[in-house]
């Protein structure tokens, strides 16, 4: 079994501890790891200006406040790849209309501030949250306030944001920080 198909195994019951309870996570994307989407990168977890994965090795970029969740090509992003909620919640926040083009030197500046693309959060209560980046242009599902079961679906895989492959990206927080 390869590392990452181990650890995305693991991912998808992942239980994160904390003081106020644990949270449970399911996939947030409707494919098969290992077989038609990968685990490209981990969160930092090295607070240095270098980068470290949770098992102290590469699979990170510095500064990586997420895990994304990467298609294994642009077909799948074209016929349409959901993002689902990995764990029930209020959605407290959206954006959409971000068109969906890889990032070059030309355009850079003009998704400053908006990196994460079109995006839904999910509030889970007790502090934790969930972030879900660079859905497709016009895909998102949910509003504001909605209520969303785990395995709801928030919307379609894109290429939104600050990104040059379809995935979705997902960061874990809880009081506002980053959890890997």
């Amino acid at each position: 079994m390869t590392r990452a198909f181990t650890l995305a195994a693991f991912l998808t019951t992942m239980s994160v501890q904390s003081l106020a309870g644990p949270i449970s996570l399911e996939l947030p994307i409707a494919c098969e790891l290992g077989v038609n989407c990968v685990i490209e990168d981990y969160v930092d977890a090295d607070p240095s200006d270098r980068q470290s994965d949770f098992m102290c090795g590469l699979k990170s970029r510095d500064g990586h406040r997420g895990t994304d969740f990467v298609l294994k090509d642009f077909e799948m992003m074209r016929r349409g790849v959901d993002v689902l909620a990995s764990a029930s919640g209020t959605v407290a926040a959206i954006r959409d209309g971000m068109p969906d083009r890889a990032v070059t030197s030309e355009n850079r500046a003009s998704i400053e501030g908006r990196e994460c693309g079109n995006a839904v959060r999910i509030d889970h209560g007790a502090g934790w949250q969930t972030l879900y980046c660079h859905l497709a242009e016009g895909s998102v599902q949910v509003v504001p306030g909605q209520s969303v079961d785990t395995g709801d679906v928030l919307g379609q895989v894109g290429l939104s944001g600050l990104t040059n492959v379809p995935h979705v990206h997902l960061t874990v927080l809880q009081d506002g920080r980053v959890v890997d």
